[in-house]
């Protein structure tokens, strides 16, 4: 979903927001496939649910809530800690780094534009809900 009557740089924010979480869900699902291949469908319910709560989110943000817009920047600070803490013991195909990488970058980009300059002011001038 995105809003029709937001700049051009906000309507870019969201597509990449939603790259983001295109690209993080191939990335999920290569690698629950190979760490959990015992119990897959329970990876699999998992990752379900965690991408329908950040499409919800990006779906209220992209409605002017506020407080979406900051739900969605502290998702991506726990993601980027999680990740972190977690790191893979070995080293993963250069293909999934780069999934992993464009993923971590398109949102952070989309956030980035949310938060200066056309999608502050279009925040801003939210009407009050």
């Amino acid at each position: 979903m995105l809003p029709s009557d937001a700049p051009a740089q906000v309507l870019t924010a969201f597509i990449l927001l939603w790259v983001s979480v295109a690209l993080g869900t191939v990335d999920a699902l290569y690698t629950s496939g190979a760490e959990f291949s015992e119990n897959i469908v329970a990876a699999i319910a998992v990752l379900a649910v965690i991408v329908a709560i950040e499409s919800a989110i990006i779906c209220l943000a992209a409605r002017r809530h506020n407080w979406a817009r900051w739900a969605l920047l502290a998702w991506f600070i726990a993601a980027l800690c999680l990740y972190s803490i977690d790191m893979p013991d070995q080293i993963a195909p250069w293909w999934d780094v780069v999934i992993l990488v464009g993923s971590f970058l398109s949102e952070a980009i989309g956030l980035f534009i949310l938060f200066t300059g056309s999608g502050a002011r279009w925040y801003a001038r939210a009407p009050v809900q």
